[in-house]
């Protein structure tokens, strides 16, 4: 089960200041070394790690099929778009160059350009032909006095153009051109290059933004049809593939005429021969003519532009970002303090006139709470992306609407909890805000800032409405989703830092983990009223939890003990005692509520029966739990002790435990085999502390203790101050996992971490294991439906598994013979026809087949007990799809209420005008 799981989404951190970059309609967005696709037509979101640290700079290819994606550790790797797998990856480092800054595909497809300080490399990628290199280093272009920013193409990949922050810009060409030189230099801009282009009418002229938001354009008067290409001594890879095939063709042309003009000669020579000499006639020779040829003109580009986009009398801000639109002529400019402006670009006709720019729209995002960083036009030039800090925005400019805002969770993430149909997901920060996420889209819908603390605890109640959290302030507050208000808050008698919180299963009662005292507190929701409060344990109580099937209440505590406590009847509340010999971190129970696990310190996962309080079986997991060493870890990982999982959570069918703690790993047991059957790795970006688990001392460590505590950072925080900031960090937090939960639905798990929160999901296109013969073919499924032998042909297109087959049987079925049809199927068919089922239903157009066939298959599960109890996880994720189907039906319902009442109104006003202008002419 556990391969089936794969890292598919990351939440709370879909957007931390990386790289942007378009395709179509879709966003991708870089946060550590996870690539984020954000898909603003669909409304719907996933993620890959194609990384192993920070992502600075990524380009689409422009078949858009591909992506290349460059390191901050000298990384270079092309992946694939569609599954999100690494192609081909190569090592960049040099001790000479600086660090990689951006990266940029050509248009033509078979060359990568990347700068790496105050150098650019060329690399050739041949993807469509086998290679030991698949990226071959053709060139290395130097010369630039500082680190080169900005790289930008010619539509025909002939020349490249490089902005660094000596404040020039460097045009290259890529093949040999005779009258262009090796490195064209263009000054006239007073700061650093945030962004050089290369466009205009010949499609050569260069356009430029400074940092202190000068505008400065250089034309040339050369056409591309009148430069004249080396290709004698220039390589091919050099040059374009259709820039190569028009030479090619151009050459064969050429041999070909020349061919045909020999032979016309050969045959006036025959004839010349043939005829007898003529007295007085004379041969006339070629004289010597002059070989003096005029000296060919050097490609010389001329500023025909050269303005501030900062307005006179505008208080001056520096220019963060900017981004040209080639196709509409439209530049957009971003600045520091969240203003930007979308210019017209207007190139002048020829390089001996003068160009101009225009403003079309100037806006102050006052939604952005730190500095604009990025910006970035949508490849159709009506979307603009804005990035600053953990916020991205999408702007349509032509109507001035948001099309997306998306604001991280500012904070780590310390818990995490699913709602009862797995669509949504809620979280608690450490900064006291509570969010609810949506699984399907990625992007947060509701946050709630009540709590003055960090959150410690999640629960929702049964409905999927309404959910309670506690909090480190001491209180337990319940929030209402559906007017969006905290309707009740709940406090201890003394001020407690409270650890966890749960509700019962009826929504009744509601029960919350004290600090230091050892006491549980559990009130009504109903009332708000404090019922019980025990002091069952002798230290800190760290987790509660009610049964999923009764009023049955489980604590434990770091005493070593574990409380079950019984409300079933308040007027004598029975309790019984489960003693560990270790202290307990967690404990949690089984779906079905007929089976606890707790974990202790000592490593070792125990499973207990809670009718008879007794322990069954239990997991030695200290050898599983592999802790990795912060870089300033002074003990080994070997020698480290005291250290087990304080995150448990059972799958939906209760067959699997999922494991976590202080580790870089989440482990998955089977609990019916006792051993484990998947590892899950929380990050795959080594900058992050804790992954590693042997660490080189040599790097590490000093004479003067870990490298890591020492502060490299000279600058004087405060003025007059000689010593350094002790309250300064030095290190970030280790990698942990702060929380684990399953979805109600089966098909997903999340887990909290230092990253963000992770989302894990079944892959559908893994191999199911199903009665597979000869005689499954889709010829003979596509037989079988046309003779009407629809079980015969449903069971061969399920056990083939491929989607188009089953989408075409499923549909062709007639409505009145679903109900007959399902009876009649196997067990092992029916169980992946309803999960199959319940995920076309959330993207497919014919819904009243669909929710038909759900619902003569929740009716024939409710009446196997086999598949009433295996066909939980797949029921409510259809149920799940039945009601994203009821929100879309809703939402457009009521945005054409006000427009059918219009039409109505008319239609009545058009059978009304007749009468009242036949009234009007009876009147006169």
């Amino acid at each position: 089960m556990a391969h089936e799981y794969k890292f598919s989404l990351l939440l709370a951190s879909q957007y931390s200041g990386g790289p942007v970059e378009w395709n179509d309609n879709s966003l991708i967005t870089g946060t550590g070394a996870v690539l984020n696709f954000i898909d603003l037509t669909a409304d719907s979101s996933r993620a890959t790690r194609p990384a192993t640290t920070d992502i600075v700079s990524v380009s689409i290819s422009p078949c858009r099929k591909f992506i290349v994606v460059l390191e901050d550790g000298m990384h270079l790797s092309i992946s694939s778009v569609e599954s999100g797998r690494v192609l081909c990856r190569t090592s960049v480092h040099s001790k000479s160059a600086g660090t990689p800054i951006a990266v940029s595909w050509s248009p033509c497809g078979t060359k990568i350009m990347m700068t790496r300080g105050d150098i650019a490399q060329l690399y050739y990628c041949p993807m469509k032909e086998p290679s030991y290199n698949p990226m071959q280093l053709l060139r290395t272009f130097i010369g630039s006095y500082g680190a080169v920013r900005h790289i930008s193409w010619s539509q025909k990949s002939d020349v490249v153009a490089l902005g660094s922050e000596d404040t020039k810009v460097r045009v290259y060409p890529i093949p040999k051109i005779h009258k262009m030189p090796t490195c064209t230099t263009l000054v006239g801009c007073r700061g650093n290059i945030m962004g050089t282009w290369v466009g205009g009418k010949t499609g050569m002229d260069v356009l430029a933004v400074d940092r202190e938001g000068m505008v400065c354009i250089w034309q040339t008067d050369f056409e591309p049809d009148e430069l004249e290409y080396d290709f004698k001594t220039t390589r091919k890879v050099m040059f374009s593939p259709q820039r190569w095939k028009d030479h090619a063709r151009a050459a064969l042309e050429a041999i070909k005429i020349e061919d045909e003009e020999e032979s016309e000669k050969s045959e006036e020579n025959v004839e010349n021969a043939n005829k007898p000499d003529q007295v007085g006639e004379k041969k006339e020779n070629d004289e010597n003519e002059s070989s003096d040829e005029e000296d060919l003109e050097c490609i010389k580009y001329r500023r025909t532009f050269k303005d501030y986009v900062n307005q006179k009398g505008e208080r001056h801000s520096p220019v963060a970002a900017a981004d040209y639109h080639a196709k509409l002529n439209i530049l957009a400019v971003g600045h520091e303090n969240g203003t930007f402006a979308i210019w017209e670009i207007n190139w002048a006709i020829d390089a001996s006139e003068d160009g101009s720019i225009l403003q079309v729209q100037k806006l102050s995002m006052e939604n952005l709470s730190s500095d604009l960083s990025r910006v970035k036009i949508s490849p159709k030039g009506d979307w603009l992306a804005l990035g600053g800090g953990d916020q991205l925005i999408v702007w349509e400019w032509g109507t001035q609407s948001y099309v997306l805002q998306s604001q991280n969770q500012g904070h780590n993430v310390s818990c995490v909890a699913y709602s009862p149909c797995g669509s949504k997901l809620a979280t608690g920060g450490t900064d006291g805000t509570v969010k609810v996420w949506s699984t399907n889209s990625g992007f947060c819908s509701i946050t709630f800032k009540d709590h003055e603390s960090e959150v410690s605890g999640i629960a929702w109640m049964r409905s999927g409405f309404a959910l309670a959290t506690s909090s480190k302030d001491g209180t337990v507050r319940a929030y209402d989703l559906r007017r969006y208000r905290n309707f009740r808050t709940l406090v201890t008698p003394t001020p407690q830092r409270l650890k966890d919180v749960t509700v019962d299963p009826g929504g009744e009662l509601i029960a919350a983990a004290g600090g230091g005292n050892g006491c549980v507190f559990v009130w009504s929701i109903r009332t708000g009223r404090l019922l019980n409060e025990f002091s069952n344990h002798e230290s800190d109580v760290v987790s509660v939890n009610f049964s999923p099937t009764s009023c049955r209440l489980l604590s434990c505590s770091w005493d070593g003990s574990a409380m079950l406590t019984d409300f079933t009847d308040q007027e004598k509340i029975h309790r019984e005692a489960i003693e560990c010999p270790s202290d307990m971190l967690a404990a949690i129970w089984r779906p079905d509520g007929d089976q606890i696990c707790t974990s202790n310190l000592a490593g070792k996962l125990m499973f207990w029966c809670p009718k008879t309080s007794t322990m069954t079986f239990e997991i030695d997991a200290s050898r599983d739990m592999r802790a990795g060493r912060p870089k300033n870890s002074k003990v080994s990982a070997e020698t480290l002790t005291d250290q087990g999982f304080n995150q448990l959570c059972y799958s939906s069918d209760g067959e699997y435990l999922l494991a976590g703690g202080k580790s870089f790993l989440v482990v998955m047991y089977s609990v019916r085999a006792k051993h484990v059957v998947g590892t899950f790795i929380l990050s795959q970006n080594m900058n992050i502390d804790g992954l590693q688990e042997f660490l080189n001392s040599k790097n590490t460590m000093t004479e003067f203790g870990a490298l890591a505590d020492i502060d490299n950072d000279e600058e004087v925080k405060i003025a007059g101050q000689k010593k350094k900031d002790r309250a300064s960090r030095k290190v970030e937090g280790a990698i942990a996992c702060q929380g684990i939960n399953f979805s109600p639905t089966g098909s997903e798990f999340a887990l909290a971490t230092s990253e963000g929160i992770s989302i894990y999901s079944k892959s559908r296109r893994t191999f199911a294991s199903l009665p597979l013969n000869e005689s499954a073919t889709p010829q003979n499924v596509l037989k079988n439906l046309n003779i009407g032998e629809y079980g015969a042909a449903l069971n061969m297109a399920i056990v083939i598994s491929k989607d188009s087959l089953i989408r075409q049987t499923v549909e062709s079925v007639p409505k009145n013979t679903i109900e007959l049809l399902v009876g009649s199927l196997p067990d092992n068919i029916s169980l992946p026809l309803l999960s199959w089922i319940a995920n076309e239903l959330e993207t497919t157009k014919h819904a009243q087949i669909y929710l038909a066939w759900c619902a003569s298959l929740l009716k024939h599960f409710a009446r196997n007990p086999f598949l009433k109890r295996k066909g939980v996880a797949a029921a409510r994720l259809a149920a799940r799809a039945v009601r994203q189907h009821r929100e879309k039906i809703l939402m457009n319902s009521y945005s054409n209420c006000a427009t059918i009442s219009y039409l109505i109104e008319q239609k009545r006003f058009a059978k009304n005008a007749p009468s009242e202008l036949a009234e009007e002419v009876m009147s006169e």
